[in-house]
């Protein structure tokens, strides 16, 4: 579809968010992952990955029904993980269901969203991958 982007949307306790799907590095299930150094780090392909506590910056509650994994994202230089509870899907979504963030949500520099994505009668923050980084200055370097 032209005049889209593709979309993974994912939920982080009741809450569901998305980010575009060029950032997505990939999916990791926590109980594959073996032992941590720490709950800030993890392994992949055996190179330590910064670990975003979005349940803590977000203040979600955590859910015990979760899947617990993980999602790396990756820009040109950096990855970063999102511990996170389960992936719903992958969408390709118009431009023009693509929506402002109101000032009420959106925190200043710090925020995180880029826009909200108007989806099958739901609205979703779309994460913007850089505001991730900005958030976790422990995000490795590539």
């Amino acid at each position: 579809m032209e005049n889209s982007i593709k979309i993974i949307v994912f939920r982080i306790g009741t809450q569901f968010f998305c980010m575009e799907i060029n950032a997505v590095e990939g999916l990791i299930f926590a109980r594959d992952i073996g032992n941590m150094s720490s709950k800030r780090t993890i392994s992949v392909n055996n190179k330590i990955v910064s670990v975003l506590d979005l349940y803590e910056s977000l203040k979600i509650p955590l859910l015990d029904s979760g899947e617990n994994m993980y999602i790396v994202f990756s820009t040109e230089s950096r990855r970063l993980a999102v511990l996170i509870d389960k992936v719903e899907t992958v969408y390709e979504v118009p431009y023009g269901n693509l929506h402002s963030v109101p000032t009420e949500i959106q925190n200043g520099e710090t925020g995180i969203f880029k826009n909200i994505v108007v989806l099958n009668e739901r609205l979703i923050p779309l994460i913007e991958i850089e505001k991730l980084f900005m958030l976790d200055s422990g995000a490795n370097r590539i």
